[in-house]
C-alpha cells in the first residue's frame, strides 16, 4: 500500500486539514484508502442475511428439528457430536461425514435476502474484491445482483493444494485482478465434498494449519492482501480465530499495520477488553456500529464524488466521446448521427479533428472533455487484437477517468453480439467489463443504443442540477 503523502485527501471531505482529532485523521486515511482501492471487507457470518440472523445458525436450527432434538447447540460441532443426531445420521444410512450433504440441502432451500448494511457497502461499487469467511453463497449473491450474473468472479481456498493454489479457482494472476467483481471464499464454499469447508472444529483446525504454514495456499493472493487495507464486519468469531486470520492475511508484512478497521459485532464472543487491547497494539482502528460505519463511508464517499463533479462539470466541452476501430466506421457514423438528430454533442474524430491538429494529443484531451465515453466494442475489435490500434489507449485514458470520478456515470460499452467482455487477446480493462454493456445486432436500428445514451445524460444533467452547480 503506497503510504506517501497519506493524508493528500484530507480536506477534502470537508473536514479541516488540520484537524488534530484523531479519530477523524483515521477516516480520512481510510477513505483515501478506499479512493485508492486499497480496501477489502472481510464478512463474517453475522453481515451476510437480513434481520441480523446469523445464517450457520439458522441451519444448525434445522438440521437439529429434522433430527428432532431441541434447537439448542450453537455450533455444527456441537450437533455432530449430539448423539440422537448421530443417531438419527446413522438411521439415514449415513457416516458423520453425511452432515456436509445434508447441509446442502438445507442451506439452499429457502432464499436468503442479503443483509441491508452488506448490499449498500457493496452497493458503492468500491469493493470489487471481497473475502467471506462462511461457506453461504450470499455476499457471492449479492454481487451478482449488483455487478451482474455472469461478471462476478468466485475464487475460493478448499484445504485442496490441488486445486487452492491454481489461478481462477483459488488464485489470482497479479495485483491487477483485484480490481474485478471477486467473491473469496477463505474457508471453503458450499458444497457436497466433505472437508472441503469449514463445519466442524477439527476443519477450522486443518485449514488453519495450512494457512499458517502457507504450504499450498494461494500464493499471489495472500501478497496482495499483505499490501491491503482490510475492513472486517460481522464476524463474530472468537479471539483466537480473529488473531488467525489476521495473522495468516498480514504475516510479514511490512506494511503500516494501522492497515485495518475491525468492527466490533454486537453479543460478541470475544474478550472485549483483552480484545481491544491486541486491536490498540496493531494500531487497528475500531468501531462499534456498523451500520454507523457504512453511513459514514456513504457520506463520505458521496461528498468526493460530488466535489470531484463540480471540479470537472466546467471542463466539459461534449457530451460523448465515441472510441471505434476504422474498420467499423459504418456503424460508429450511423450512432454519431442518431446522437446528432437528439442535440447530443459528440467528440467524433472524422468531424472534430481539425487538419494539421495533433491527431493523438486531440484525442487525449477530448475524452476528459466528454462527459460519457462511448467505446463500440465488436467482433472487429476481437479479431484485431494482433494490431495496433489507438482505441486501447482510449480505453485505458477512459479506464483511468473512471476510477477518478467515483460511481457517477461514465463509461457506456456499446457491444455488438457475439463480443466477449472477457476475451484474454482483447485486453479490455477492467473498467469497461464492470458496467452494463448496451447491446446491438450488426445492420438494426441503432436507435435503442442511442436511447440509453440520451437517458444517461439527462440523468447526468439532472444530478447537476439537483446539486446546484
Amino acid at each position: 500500500m503506497d503510504d506517501t503523502n497519506s493524508f493528500a485527501f484530507q480536506g477534502r471531505f470537508g473536514f479541516n486539514p488540520n484537524a488534530i482529532d484523531p479519530i477523524e485523521e483515521r477516516w480520512d486515511y481510510f477513505i483515501e484508502q478506499i479512493l485508492k482501492g486499497n480496501v477489502i471487507p472481510v464478512i463474517g457470518p453475522d453481515m451476510l442475511i437480513a434481520e441480523h440472523k446469523n445464517c450457520h445458525q439458522l441451519i444448525i436450527n434445522q438440521l437439529a428439528g429434522a433430527a428432532n432434538i431441541k434447537p439448542n447447540h450453537t455450533s455444527f460441532s456441537q450437533l455432530l457430536f449430539d448423539k440422537k443426531f448421530t443417531n438419527w445420521l446413522g438411521n439415514q444410512n449415513c457416516t458423520m461425514d453425511a452432515i456436509y450433504r445434508t447441509i446442502l440441502p438445507q442451506a439452499t432451500q429457502w432464499p436468503l435476502t442479503p443483509h441491508p448494511l452488506l448490499k449498500r457497502l457493496l452497493e458503492t461499487k468500491r469493493f470489487p474484491f471481497v473475502i467471506t469467511t462462511s461457506f453461504m453463497p450470499i455476499v457471492e449473491r449479492c454481487m451478482r445482483e449488483i455487478y451482474g450474473e455472469n461478471n462476478v468472479r468466485v475464487l475460493q481456498f478448499n484445504n485442496d493444494s490441488q486445486r487452492s493454489m491454481k489461478v481462477d479457482f483459488g488464485d489470482i494472476r497479479n495485483e491487477k485482478e483485484l480490481e474485478r467483481p471477486t467473491v473469496f471464499y477463505m474457508f471453503g464454499r458450499l458444497c457436497s465434498e466433505p472437508h472441503r469447508y469449514v463445519v466442524t472444529d477439527m476443519d477450522m483446525m486443518e485449514f488453519c494449519k495450512t494457512w499458517m504454514t502457507g504450504n499450498g495456499v494461494p500464493r499471489t493472493l495472500t501478497e496482495c492482501l499483505k499490501k491491503r487495507y482490510l475492513l472486517f464486519l460481522g464476524g463474530n468469531y472468537s479471539d483466537w480465530l480473529f488473531r488467525f486470520i489476521w495473522f495468516s492475511m498480514r504475516h510479514n508484512s511490512a506494511e503500516n499495520h494501522r492497515a485495518s478497521m475491525f468492527v466490533m459485532p454486537e453479543n460478541s464472543h470475544l474478550d472485549l477488553k483483552g480484545f481491544e487491547n491486541f486491536l490498540e497494539r496493531l494500531q487497528a482502528f475500531t468501531q462499534h456500529d456498523p451500520e454507523a460505519v457504512i453511513t459514514q463511508i456513504e457520506q463520505r464517499l458521496t461528498k468526493y464524488d460530488e466535489q470531484q463533479e463540480h471540479e470537472s462539470q466546467s471542463e466539459y466541452g461534449f457530451d460523448v466521446f465515441l472510441s471505434y476501430s476504422r474498420r467499423d466506421s459504418e456503424i460508429a457514423n450511423r450512432l454519431c448521427e442518431e446522437l446528432k438528430k437528439r442535440e447530443i454533442n459528440v467528440w467524433f474524430d472524422d468531424q472534430t479533428i481539425s487538419r494539421g491538429d495533433n491527431w493523438e494529443l486531440a484525442i487525449k484531451d477530448g475524452i476528459p472533455q466528454s462527459k460519457l465515453f462511448v467505446p463500440l466494442l465488436t467482433q472487429t475489435v476481437m479479431r484485431e487484437y494482433i494490431e495496433p490500434h489507438e482505441y486501447r489507449a482510449e480505453w485505458d485514458v477512459a479506464a483511468n477517468i473512471a476510477k477518478r470520478l467515483g460511481r457517477r456515470a461514465f463509461i457506456i460499452p456499446v457491444a455488438e453480439n457475439g463480443f466477449d467482455f472477457y476475451d484474454t487477446n482483447t485486453k479490455l480493462p477492467e473498467q469497461l467489463k464492470q458496467v452494463n454493456a448496451v447491446w446491438y445486432t450488426s445492420g438494426e436500428d441503432i436507435s435503442n443504443v442511442a436511447d440509453v445514451i440520451e437517458k444517461t445524460l439527462k440523468e447526468l444533467n439532472e444530478q447537476k442540477n439537483k446539486l446546484n452547480y
